[in-house]
């Protein structure tokens, strides 16, 4: 097996809080010899590898010790016990414009930043056309960065530092800054660089996120790890503990489906089939924006279940998370056992032109506790008889008056 690029071992961060500022002076007076603080451990005994390649989610409640941790990784803070050893060049995400001089051009920050990543003036040069077209700022790249949005200095930031091709990415909430065309770019750059042997350890609350992009995911409760392996179990059962409901105990069910995996935490209650039919009834995979859908779902009921919820969430080919129903709990009435049939029906697709993937899901009452799950793989493809742009089709009005035109106003309805 060949050797992780980055390796944890048993790093533990302490911080010494003090009652009031003169306290930590008469601590220093005494020599240590009396003490005046409270310990308080912001990480306990971290440990993990993380292959070249690999994609390494973080989750966990404020305060639970990420960003301590993601700070440690990144070198920008020492920690008590243990180290963190990582094998080749290491960009960091973190606080937005960290590494940034706000007095200097965007421009000049591209050749800061690549510097302080530890790349020459020419590596940055000969990749600066790429940096800006990705950043996509326009004239602001010539002034100050003081000047700038959150949007355009994430932007930036990013630009620089995936363009630059780092062994290593650390990043905290990324995906948090920036419009939805912007994420959807930044996700593909991920997703090729990690192809091309990248290794990411990714920060994020959205538990959908981390399953989209990671392979594993660390759970941190209280600075200690409470959780590490596969990305959708561990995601999942951190948000059945922060809804508060307890973590189911017993493993996971994996079954494989198709290229992707379908999990149920029980045999209960599965999802058997999964269709996708038009008006008429026929089963197909492309429609028209604004055309009817019904999704149909066969199930199967091992045990009675009272009032379980069915939902489905829709995705673009980049990833991104689109829409999503669920039947309200107890709206159905249903206490379901052994066979049956529930259908969705959309009256008009609200997306624009492109391919989609759908996942199906049958949960709790509480919408806590998933018995079955279909990450996605029923595809959908959506066209338009003209050019559109975005994910949603909305119906909409264009009302045009002339002053000078007698006729009245035109309008058009889309």
């Amino acid at each position: 097996m060949s050797e992780p690029i980055l390796s944890v071992e048993g790093i533990s961060k302490r911080y010494r809080l003090y009652a009031r500022p003169q306290d930590r002076l008469r601590e220093g007076l005494f020599g240590g010899r009396r003490s005046y603080h409270q310990d308080f451990w912001a990480l306990r005994d971290i440990s993990f590898d993380v292959a070249r390649g690999e994609a390494l989610g973080i989750v966990g409640r404020n305060g639970a010790g990420k960003s301590t941790l993601l700070q440690v990784l990144a070198g920008t803070l020492t920690p008590t016990t243990g180290r963190a050893f990582i094998r080749g060049h290491t960009a960091a995400l973190l606080e937005l414009g960290s590494g940034f001089n706000a007095e200097y051009t965007g421009r000049d920050n591209v050749f800061l930043y690549g510097s302080i990543l530890g790349f020459s003036r020419a590596h940055v040069a000969a990749r600066f056309d790429d940096i800006a077209a990705f950043a996509d700022i326009g004239t602001y790249l010539d002034q100050p960065v003081k000047t700038y949005s959150s949007g355009m200095v994430v932007r930036l930031a990013f630009a620089v530092i995936t363009l630059l091709e780092p062994d290593v990415l650390i990043a905290d909430e990324w995906l948090s800054v920036g419009d939805v065309l912007f994420q959807s770019r930044c996700l593909k750059r991920i997703k090729r660089l990690l192809a091309d042997g990248m290794t990411l350890v990714f920060v994020s609350h959205d538990a959908t996120a981390i399953q989209l992009i990671t392979q594993r995911c660390l759970w941190l409760e209280g600075g200690r790890m409470r959780e590490l392996g596969p990305s959708v179990d561990v995601a999942q059962n951190y948000l059945h503990a922060l809804l508060g409901a307890e973590v189911v105990e017993q493993p996971m069910d994996t079954t494989e489906v198709g290229d992707d995996v379908r999990f149920s935490t029980t045999n209960e209650l599965l999802i058997t089939d999964v269709r996708l039919l038009d008006a008429d009834g026929r089963e197909r995979a492309t429609y028209k924006s604004g055309e009817p859908l019904r999704i149909v779902m066969d199930y199967q009921a091992h045990t009675p279940t009272e009032e379980p919820v069915f939902a489905i969430s829709v995705f673009n080919r980049d990833g991104v998370y689109c829409l999503s129903a669920q039947s309200e709990p107890g709206a159905l009435g249903l206490r379901v056992e052994g066979a049956g049939t529930v259908e969705l029906e959309i009256p008009s697709l609200p997306l624009n032109s492109g391919e989609y993937a759908i996942s199906v899901a049958a949960l709790d009452s509480r919408c806590v506790f998933f018995f079955d799950h279909h990450r996605p793989r029923y595809k959908l493809s959506v066209h338009s008889d003209r050019p559109t742009w975005g994910i949603f089709r909305v119906p909409h009005r264009w009302t045009v008056r002339a002053a000078d035109d007698a006729r009245g106003p035109r309008a058009h309805t889309a």
